[in-house]
C-alpha cells in the first residue's frame, strides 16, 4: 500500500488538490457521522432479577467507530476516588474541528495549537489510504477526481 504523501501536521488546503477534496469529503461524512451517531445508554429490566426493580444498562446506540479510537487514543485512567477512564477528546471540539477541515479554515499543528486538526487529519488520511487499498476507484464512483474543483462538491 503506498503511503500519500502529505503530512497531517499541515492544514488540508496544503494538500494536494486530488487528495485535499477526498480528506473534504471523508471530513464531512466523517461529521455527518459524529451528528447522527452518539453514545446512548439505558437502563432495561434485569434478565436474572436480584431484587424488585433490577435493572441493568444497556448501549441503544454507539459511537462513530473512528471517534471510539480517537477517544481511547488519548484517554488515561486518573488515580484518585474515581478511577474511571477518561479522555483528552471532547465532542464539542471534533466536531469543530471537523468543521474547520470541511471549511478549509484547520490549522497546523503547533506545539499547543491545532491537534484537534492534526488528530482527525490524521484519521482522515488513513482511511484515504484504506479506501483506496481495498475498493480501488472508491472517489471515482463519487465523481470526486482531479478534475473536480471544490464547488462541484455536493454538501
Amino acid at each position: 500500500m503506498e503511503r500519500l504523501a502529505v503530512d497531517p501536521r499541515l492544514p488540508v488546503s496544503t494538500y494536494p488538490p486530488d487528495v485535499r477534496e477526498k480528506a473534504v469529503f471523508l471530513a464531512s461524512d466523517m461529521l455527518s457521522e459524529m451528528i447522527r451517531d452518539r453514545l446512548s445508554v439505558v437502563l432495561i429490566p434485569a434478565p436474572d432479577p436480584k431484587f424488585v426493580n433490577h435493572n441493568i444498562r444497556a448501549c441503544e446506540g454507539s459511537n462513530p467507530e473512528w471517534y471510539s479510537y480517537l477517544w481511547n487514543k488519548y484517554s488515561y485512567a486518573p488515580t484518585g476516588r474515581y478511577r474511571k477512564n477518561r479522555s483528552l477528546i471532547q465532542r464539542s471540539r471534533v466536531q469543530s474541528a471537523l468543521n474547520r477541515i470541511v471549511q478549509g479554515k484547520d490549522h497546523a499543528f503547533q506545539k499547543r495549537y491545532g491537534g484537534y486538526d492534526f488528530a482527525i487529519r490524521e484519521i482522515i488520511l488513513n482511511r484515504i489510504e484504506e479506501l483506496e487499498a481495498t475498493i480501488p476507484g472508491f472517489f471515482d464512483t463519487l465523481g470526486i477526481s482531479e478534475e473536480t474543483t471544490m464547488s462541484e462538491i455536493p454538501f
